[in-house]
């Protein structure tokens, strides 16, 4: 007479929640690898996007026929020559859970709404900008930037 040889119930159970636990540890290092990697490829091309953002705030506000500052320091419009209106809005934007640069509407760069803006100092703009890593983490503190741009024009500003 042979022995039947087969797993008992613990045996089983203890395997099953064995084979678990290692899907669950592999998975979550999965999560956390990818989520560092699209932080720091958000990161960088937050980098990237600031200096075309300034490079191309620098030629309009320079290029500019008229320049108008809210009250508060948060939109700039730019009045383009041969132009009628104020086409080009740059404007500072609250949201969740990073504020944002927005031009016309659109959103550019993560910021700190409350540490950004535009600003006239002595015939001169001034732009600080409050840059966060990235979209996705609240509560991060900023690198903080400003940029001062001469106008060709003086009047109206």
């Amino acid at each position: 007479m042979s022995k039947k040889r087969a797993f008992t119930l613990p045996e089983t159970l203890l395997a099953g929640m064995l084979l678990s636990m290692i899907f669950t540890i592999g998975l979550s290092q999965a999560s956390l690898v990818s989520k560092t990697l699209y932080a720091g490829q958000t990161e960088t091309a937050n980098r990237s996007d600031l200096n075309e953002i300034i490079f191309y705030i620098t030629r309009e506000i320079q290029s500019a026929e008229d320049i108008r500052i809210s009250d508060d320091g948060k939109i700039l419009e730019i009045k383009e020559f041969g132009r009628d209106d104020y086409s080009l809005v740059y404007s500072f934007e609250e949201g969740y859970p990073t504020d944002y640069l927005a031009f016309k509407d659109k959103k550019m760069i993560d910021v700190m709404y409350e540490q950004s803006g535009f600003e006239l100092e002595g015939g001169v703009i001034k732009i600080t900008f409050a840059v966060l890593k990235n979209s996705v983490d609240a509560n991060q503190r900023p690198d903080i930037i400003t940029v001062s741009v001469s106008p060709r024009i003086t009047e109206g500003t």
